[in-house]
């Protein structure tokens, strides 16, 4: 089952990491639903696990509360910028995002992930202008948004997770960007 763990006075969801991970997905932050069904982008409306199995990153979607820790088998992690759950990122302020990609520096420098993705394009711009400088030898990538919000842009969103597999696949992180 997904781990439910108390960060800053909130339950959230745990982090799906392990060291020399190929790539880690970054989200904004958990949904109340995600929460709910201890499971990361757990609305059954975000596109997430239907575009990761569609690229060909995982065999099948993940869904449910185990499902999800299955992805370490892939090479693959999961967190959040912010940990604090909210209804939606309108929630959120500079400061939950400053004290979030903080979190996630440290994290990346203890983990040393292949590439980190940040899911959702305005997430990766916030990243340029609020974070400290990125550990050196590690990719930053990002792909649309997964929310419900965004599933007008399918075709777009697929096609860039798509092409996250083939830079992932390459096995060349120095000759393909996404940016």
């Amino acid at each position: 089952m997904g781990q439910i763990i108390s960060l800053g006075g909130y339950e959230t969801l745990a982090d799906i990491i392990r060291a020399d991970l190929d790539l880690l997905f970054v989200g904004y932050n958990p949904s109340i639903p995600a929460i709910q069904r201890r499971h990361y982008y757990g609305n059954p409306r975000n596109r997430f696990w239907e575009d990761l199995h569609e690229a060909g990153f995982v065999p099948e979607v993940f869904r449910g509360t185990d499902a999800d820790l299955r992805i370490l088998e892939f090479g693959l992690g999961l967190t959040d910028v912010v940990k604090r759950p909210s209804p939606n990122i309108d929630d959120l302020t500079r400061d939950d995002f400053v004290a979030g990609f903080a979190r996630l520096d440290a994290l990346v420098r203890a983990y040393r992930p292949r590439i980190v993705c940040f899911v959702g394009k305005g997430l990766s711009d916030l990243h340029r202008k609020l974070a400290p400088a990125p550990p050196q030898g590690i990719r930053f990538e990002r792909v649309p948004s997964t929310s419900p919000r965004n599933n007008g842009q399918r075709a777009q969103r697929l096609e860039a997770f798509r092409q996250l597999k083939r830079l992932l696949d390459a096995g060349r992180t120095d000759e393909i960007s996404l940016r």
